[in-house]
């Protein structure tokens, strides 16, 4: 009798244990590993990406810390790397403060890819709209 007691008690908890809803957890997209995978700029894409920085990567960690695992080429065409910690926190589904910076993301493809708009002054009287599109690792 106490064997069929704990038979049950464990198929009972083995079907509760199935039973949670997982998706209910809600997890923010921006979190993992992304690259940046092209640069729009004015509405052109750019072609001025190298195949060094396209080595670099940001993570967005859970408790709201980052890493920028940034690459570039210096002047001799070495292909150098620069790791930057960085803090991060959602202010609604699509505002994200970056550092000091609120950004706008619109994420894509399930959550796969994102984009941020940028308006770049580069000068007293001309502006830039840049678009960043990154994928997820």
């Amino acid at each position: 009798m106490k064997k069929l007691l704990y038979l049950l008690i464990s198929l009972t908890l083995l079907i509760s244990c199935n039973s949670i809803n997982h998706d209910s957890i809600d997890v923010d997209p921006i979190i993992g590993t992304w690259i940046l995978t092209s640069l729009t700029l004015d509405g052109k894409e750019s072609d001025t990406i190298t195949a060094c920085e396209k080595k670099s990567t940001a993570t967005y960690q859970e408790k709201g810390t980052g890493i920028d695992n940034y690459f570039s080429e210096d002047n001799s065409g070495r292909c150098n790397n620069q790791i930057l910690n960085f803090s991060w926190k959602t202010i609604d589904n699509s505002k994200y403060l970056i550092g000091n910076f609120e950004i706008k993301i619109e994420f894509s493809n399930n959550n796969n890819t994102y984009q941020v708009l940028l308006n770049i002054k580069i000068s007293d009287n001309k502006e830039v709209v840049a678009i960043s599109t990154y994928s997820r690792v």
